[in-house]
C-alpha cells in the first residue's frame, strides 16, 4: 500500500509542478507548443520520480527515466510532424500514440523481472483514457478557468492523481508478491 501511495503521490506533484514549469517556460503562446513543454516536463519529472520508488524493486530501473525522454520525443514528432497536416489530430494522435510508446519502453524495462509485465502498456494507457475525463469533471466543479494559473495547476494535479491511481495500482498489482516479500 505504501508504494501505491507514493506512486499516486509522485504521479501527481510530477504532473502537478511539471505542467505549470512547462506552460511558465514557453516561449510561445501557441497552446501546442505549452501543451507539449507541459506534458515534457511532467513525464521527465514522473520519470525521475517513479524512479525512486522502482529502484530498489527493479533491476536497472534508471531505464524508466530514459524510456520516459525516448517518449517524449517520439510525442513531439508526431504532434509536430503530424500538426503540418492539422494541428488538432496531430496533437490527438501524438498524444495518445506517444503514451502508449511510453506504456511500451517502460514495458521493456519490466519484462525480464515482473510476471505479467505486458499488463504495463493497457495500465499506462488506461490512466490517460481516465485521467482526461476527471480534469474535464475537475474544470466544471471547481469553475477555474483552463487558462488561469490555478485553474491550470488544478487540472494537472488531477490529472497526475487520476494517472497514478490507475497506474499505481496496476505496479501495486504487478509486483505484489515481490512487496510481500520486502515487508518485515
Amino acid at each position: 500500500m505504501k508504494l501505491w501511495l507514493l506512486w499516486v503521490l509522485a504521479s501527481t506533484v510530477a504532473f502537478g509542478v511539471g505542467g505549470r514549469l512547462g506552460v511558465a517556460l514557453s516561449p510561445s503562446k501557441d497552446l501546442i507548443v505549452i501543451g507539449y513543454l507541459a506534458v515534457t516536463a511532467s513525464l521527465v519529472l514522473a520519470g525521475a520520480l517513479q524512479w525512486l520508488m522502482l529502484r530498489r524493486l527493479i533491476a536497472d530501473a534508471g531505464w524508466w527515466v530514459l524510456a520516459s525522454l525516448m517518449a517524449v520525443t517520439i510525442v513531439g514528432v508526431l504532434v509536430f510532424g503530424l500538426g503540418l497536416i492539422s494541428r488538432d489530430v496531430g496533437w490527438v494522435l501524438g498524444v495518445a500514440v506517444g503514451w502508449i510508446v511510453l506504456g511500451a519502453l517502460q514495458w521493456l524495462v519490466l519484462r525480464e523481472q515482473v510476471a505479467g509485465a505486458g499488463w504495463w502498456v493497457l495500465a499506462n494507457a488506461l490512466g490517460l483514457i481516465v485521467a482526461i475525463p476527471v480534469v474535464g469533471f475537475v474544470t466544471w466543479a471547481t469553475g477555474a478557468t483552463p487558462d488561469s494559473a490555478m485553474g491550470g495547476l488544478l487540472r494537472w494535479l488531477a490529472f497526475g492523481a487520476a494517472y497514478g491511481v490507475v497506474t499505481g495500482t496496476a505496479l501495486w498489482w504487478l509486483l505484489r508478491e515481490r512487496l510481500e516479500l520486502a515487508m518485515p
